[in-house]
């Protein structure tokens, strides 16, 4: 469009000669340029004010260009003086909002602040929806957990001397060759495993049967077998360090990482023999360690009971679970080996005595396997038995059993990492490569006897291993340490003592001289 056309179409009406003429004498400064001169004012407005437009000036009312000009007054009533105003239409009429500035490093804050409400207790029990985002700060309860005042699991007197403390950091930088094992002895008889169990569901859960006695298996000095095998190795002169144990005891040092609950050990030294039995117990209140019986949530992040005595009696029940559900999945034909020798009576499987080298050391083990299964070629393939015990039924095992398998069983090997580990470190000794794991719960809230089974996974020793986190070669660092010290020591006894709550074991050397002069 051009210049010319541009004001033919003024509000003020048709163009005269006189402005026709103004036209006429623009000049393009050059023919690179397009418009009037700079200095080229029209002759009617010479000497006007004019205001200059600004970006800072606030427009509040605007002219619809589209509306039709059937509306719109003549010629004539503009020229009698109606008001300019007239001729726009407000499109827009809302009130203007006060923009509110901010200056650098403010934040903008919301005109509606929420509520502050201070934190309240509560136990990790209570279920409350957890907010998330800016509102997380102000709403979100602070959690607190209770755990238990564990008593000390023997009265360490002022004659025993503590040697050292022995932590997971000063194990950590310990290489570990390659450990190899042989059998030398097998007492008792194995049962068949029952596969039928491998298809019940919560639908079709079993009661299994109840057991009067709760069975501790002997230890290292009540073991008639381990007995022999330690004066043959003497008569021989076997020039190795050697280190006689059961497999429950390697177990708790190889998972000191994951221990929570206390336990005591002692060792007597002989020359290069080193025993490893059960610690004289002088409260009466506790005839059973947590080295014999099986922890219940022991790595739990929730709440424990205050009394210790609430927490032995669980374990109990763990153990009792554990060994009724050995008897009862073991129902089939049976395997027999050698016959017990005198103080080794095993009713839930097999004692197998095996001799493992690593780096110069010997460690006899008496290990323990549970139940077997015949493969199809033929062949007996040794299980371990476990189960895992439902004490509080407001946890549903049976609805979570049925929907989210994978879930239940990821959060109850968390919470039982300790016992599931020294599993692993039991099977791993005896060489047994699968797992048969039981979920037991109870029949009746208030009864801790009656137990019901609503499952059992088959599983192997290496995927237990990648999902719990667990590495064999740390559990063989720990008792390498141990090991490697107690050689450069005197021969006499000492102490293992593991204190509540830390991944520490303190060896100390008991005075037993002393202690008969004061008394």
């Amino acid at each position: 469009m051009c210049i010319r056309d541009r004001y033919q179409r003024r509000v003020h009406g048709d163009f005269t000669m006189e402005y026709l003429s103004q036209l006429a004498e623009l000049k393009l400064e050059s023919q690179d340029t397009w418009g009037p001169r700079k200095d080229f004012v029209f002759e009617e407005y010479r000497g006007l004010p004019f205001a200059p437009f600004n970006k800072l000036e606030r427009i509040g009312q605007f002219c619809d260009v589209t509306l039709s000009n059937k509306g719109a007054p003549s010629n004539a009533a503009r020229a009698a003086g109606i008001e300019e105003e007239e001729d726009f239409t407000v499109v827009e009429s809302k009130a203007l909002v006060k923009k509110t500035t901010y200056g650098f490093g403010q934040k903008k804050m919301s005109k509606r602040r929420p509520q502050y409400r201070p934190p309240q207790q509560v136990s990790t029990q209570t279920s409350f929806k957890p907010q998330v985002g800016k509102q997380a700060k102000f709403y979100q309860p602070r959690v607190y957990t209770t755990k238990t005042k564990f008593r000390e699991t023997t009265s360490i007197t002022t004659e025993w001397e503590n040697i050292i403390d022995m932590n997971k950091q000063t194990v950590e930088k310990l290489i570990i060759g390659e450990a190899k094992a042989e059998d030398i002895e097998q007492y008792g008889n194995l049962k068949h495993y029952d596969r039928n169990l491998d298809k019940v569901t919560p639908r079709t859960e079993r009661l299994i049967p109840q057991m009067d006695v709760l069975s501790i298996p002997p230890g290292a000095l009540q073991d008639a077998t381990l007995l022999d095998i330690i004066e043959n190795d003497h008569s021989n002169k076997n020039l190795n360090p050697t280190i006689y144990a059961t497999d429950n005891y390697l177990a708790n040092i190889m998972t000191l990482k994951s221990s929570v609950f206390p336990w005591e050990i002692s060792v007597t030294k002989e020359g290069n023999q080193i025993i490893f039995f059960k610690a004289e117990n002088e409260n009466e209140d506790r005839t059973l360690s947590y080295i014999d019986l099986l922890t219940a949530n022991e790595n739990t992040s929730g709440n424990m009971p205050d009394d210790e005595k609430m927490v032995l009696n669980l374990c109990k029940e763990a153990t009792m679970a554990n060994q009724e559900f050995q008897n009862f999945a073991a129902t089939g034909e049976k395997l027999t080996f050698q016959t017990d020798k005198a103080g080794v009576q095993n009713k839930n499987g097999v004692y197998k005595y095996r001799r493992w080298t690593l780096d110069g050391l010997d460690f006899v083990v008496r290990t323990q396997v549970d139940s077997y299964v015949q493969t199809d070629m033929g062949q007996q393939k040794f299980l371990k038995v476990c189960a895992l015990n439902e004490s509080d039924l407001s946890s549903e095992w049976r609805k979570k059993y049925e929907f989210n398998k994978g879930a239940l069983l990821s959060a109850e090997f968390r919470n039982n990492m300790n016992k599931v580990s020294r599993w692993l470190c039991e099977a791993y000794l005896a060489g047994v490569s699968d797992l048969k794991v039981g979920l037991i719960s109870r029949s009746d809230a208030k009864d801790s006897k009656k137990h019901s089974l609503i499952g059992v996974e088959s599983l192997s020793r290496k995927n237990i291993e990648q999902t719990i986190g667990f590495k064999m070669n740390e559990g063989w660092a720990y008792l390498k340490y141990l090991i490697e010290y107690l050689r450069g020591q005197e021969d006499g006894e000492y102490a293992l003592v593991k204190p509540s709550y830390r991944q520490t074991i303190r060896i100390y050397k008991v005075n037993k001289d002393k202690e008969e002069e004061q008394n």
